[in-house]
């Protein structure tokens, strides 16, 4: 089976490479063009940032200031107008150069994913559609409870009669009210679902120990530590000589973090479900991940040794360390946090002669169907 499935890697492999030399790359030989005309316009507008705010800052550092009242008046009219400027200078040294990349980014994809899909058979690319739901996010357990959620790349497609869904999103949680609300960042990475033809009879989660953001570990707990590492901060903006003072608003926020981390590592009801924790037989797969089911027995059927590779693989393919899956009912689904863009075929800070991108971009989809593979989730057989 190993040797079948490695033959179907290298066939899509050239066939990527055909493409890529045929279809791709004189379009990224235009976009290159495009690409260094859009990171100088990018440094432009950087340094003329730069150097109005340098003018300003020394305009109100010199502190002239007019005695007369009638250019007294003017002369606030014009400190008001500098500060407006500098305002726009300063959103245009900070978004500038991401709305030019991100804007790059998302016109090089238009032009070059669908000739790039055609190597993967029957697959859809969106930008920014949903097709993920939320309720299947909420109901694999994989995540906190959240609030808000943007989405970015989103593919759809089937692969040996299996239906599989892609989606890279970013997930918030918003708390308090009356004006006074807090939105945590909680989940930024890569969700994939698959429509699978086995009916799973338990809920069996896998997580990486480093990943503090799965619904069993993440705890309102975090919000007054956020609170006091601000009350340092600001305490020592405006009085640094206090420091020794100003650390105490550390010491409730460790407190509260120790407490939350032992009560996580300890508690053994951390599921809606009845999950418990699996001792795994890998000593070195244990080190790294944790794994919970309301079925034990099954759950051995479905953590394999073959399983930890693929699963171990599928995090080195989309270079992370953080990276969770969930078997429950008819789907299967893996959520990979990680904060870089994902299905990326090129971008604004590198060359894209480089074909370095583009064999990234192949090995993170055909991660994806590597688990098909594995699992078979083709076929309607009953573990």
């Amino acid at each position: 089976m190993v040797a079948k499935i490695n033959s179907q890697i290298q066939e899509y492999k050239q066939e990527f490479n055909n493409i890529c030399r045929e279809s791709i790359l004189p379009i990224l030989k235009d976009f290159e063009q495009e690409r260094k005309k859009d990171l100088r316009t990018m440094i432009l507008i950087c340094l003329a940032a730069v150097i109005v705010l340098y003018l300003i800052y020394s305009d109100f550092s010199s502190g002239r200031a007019p005695e007369r009242s009638m250019i007294s008046q003017f002369w606030n009219i014009i400190t008001g107008i500098e500060f407006i400027i500098g305002i726009a200078a300063a959103f245009a040294f900070v978004f500038a150069p991401i709305i030019i990349k991100n804007e790059f980014a998302l016109s090089l994809k238009k032009e070059c994913m669908k000739k790039i899909l055609k190597v993967f058979g029957d697959i859809k690319w969106y930008d920014g559609r949903k097709c993920v739901s939320d309720y299947y996010l909420k109901d694999s357990e994989l995540f906190p409870v959240f609030s808000q959620r943007n989405t970015y790349d989103s593919f759809k497609g089937k692969y040996k009669d299996t239906d599989f869904e892609v989606s890279e999103i970013h997930l918030f949680t918003e708390y308090g009210g009356g004006g006074r609300t807090i939105i945590i960042s909680t989940f930024k990475g890569v969700v994939i679902k698959f429509d699978i033809n086995k009916e799973f009879k338990g809920k069996t989660i896998i997580s990486s120990k480093r990943d503090f953001m799965t619904k069993r570990k993440f705890r309102i707990a975090y919000i007054p530590c956020v609170y006091f590492v601000l009350c340092f901060l600001l305490s020592l903006k405006t009085q640094p000589e206090m420091f020794g003072l100003a650390s105490a608003w550390l010491v409730p926020a460790v407190i509260i973090f120790i407490i939350d981390k032992l009560y996580c590592r300890f508690s053994k009801d951390v599921f809606t479900s009845d999950a418990k924790e699996i001792k795994l037989e890998d000593v070195n797969f244990s080190k790294k991940y944790v794994a919970y089911s309301t079925d034990q027995i099954e759950s051995r059927y479905l953590i394999t040794t073959a399983f930890m590779e693929r699963f171990q693989n599928l995090q080195t393919a989309f270079g992370t360390n953080k990276i969770k899956c969930s078997f429950n009912n008819n789907c299967l689904m893996f959520a990979i946090s990680t904060w870089k863009n994902l299905f990326e075929i090129g971008g604004l800070f590198r060359s894209l002669k480089n074909p370095k991108q583009l064999n990234k971009f192949f090995d993170e989809l055909i991660s994806i169907y590597l688990m098909i593979d594995y699992f078979k989730l083709d076929e309607d057989t009953k573990l």
